[in-house]
């Protein structure tokens, strides 16, 4: 899946190919008679994929631009579905630049939304099942055009969700009731005065990765799951080793189960029909459990 950029006014809009993974040895090879099949034209540069309720299929999750309407196309074993779900809500999206991220229990979406006369991080709710967006709220980050609300992620326990604004890292609380106790939560985490803070995506690692425009380094978000300085952002803490990021990272879907490293049996040392034990999956992070 491929979007168009600021650059083109985005008329290109959305294309897929569909890759043959019998081909080229098994690494996969583009059908040439499936290449750069279109999904529309004037769609925003922001895509994110998230798994259906049902477990099989995917939502590939767009907004389109110049207006105020999000596209939702199911993608199944049949292909992709061209007719998208289509929520209409919220402001036009007049600059439809910056990130669209899914938070990992699959039930928000934040987006950059990005205003003339204010730049913002919208939240929605989003039903994996339907495809429908509901309940927008808005976060208002600046009222500067000399600005804008470029990088968006989510810890992978969905409590903390992390923004930039090109010069400014900032941290959410997203176990705050109201919008109000989120926006009071915020805190700025680090700032510069290069725009060097840009595009984030987590890893299968669970730690967040930020581009830095044409440095050979990314930040890291060590442990995106706690709260304020001690998530642990280590600016150009990760050495690309002579390769060069810009403004993103490659836009991949993070399976939350793959972030779960292994299990163990605790309590007891052999199961059986009679023995009642406890399992629990125990991530990469040190704080989070899951039984």
């Amino acid at each position: 899946f491929t979007s168009d950029a600021i650059e083109n006014t985005y008329f290109m809009g959305l294309r897929y190919s569909v890759v043959d993974m019998t081909g080229n040895n098994g690494f996969g090879a583009v059908d040439l008679t499936q290449k750069n099949i279109t999904l529309g034209s004037f769609k925003s540069e922001m895509v994110a994929a998230v798994r259906h309720d049902n477990g099989r299929d995917f939502w590939l999750l767009t907004h389109e631009a110049f207006n105020n309407r999000f596209n939702a196309f199911l993608v199944s074993p049949a292909g992709v579905n061209p007719v998208p779900v289509v929520t209409t809500i919220g402001p036009a999206m007049m600059l439809p630049t910056g990130a669209f991220k899914v938070s990992p229990n699959r039930e928000k979406v934040a987006i950059s939304m990005n205003e003339s006369n204010q730049r913002s991080l919208a939240l929605l709710d989003f039903d994996a099942s339907t495809g429908i967006f509901s309940h927008l709220e808005m976060v208002p980050v600046s009222n500067s055009n000399q600005t804008q609300v470029y990088g968006v992620e989510w810890s992978a326990d969905n409590s903390k969700l992390y923004f930039t604004t090109l010069t400014e890292l900032y941290q959410l609380d997203m176990t705050q009731p109201t919008l109000s106790g989120i926006i009071a939560s915020s805190i700025k985490l680090y700032a510069t005065t290069n725009p060097t803070l840009l595009g984030m995506q987590r890893a299968e690692n669970g730690k967040i990765y930020l581009a830095c425009n044409q440095v050979d380094r990314l930040h890291i978000i060590e442990q995106p799951e706690l709260a304020g300085l001690a998530c642990d952002f280590v600016f150009q803490g990760y050495d690309l080793q002579g390769a060069f990021s810009y403004w993103g990272l490659p836009n991949f879907y993070v399976d939350r189960e793959k972030e779960l490293d292994f299990v163990k049996v605790s309590g007891v040392t052999e199961l059986c029909e009679s023995v009642t034990g406890t399992l629990v999956a125990t991530r990469s992070r040190p704080n989070e459990q899951i039984s």
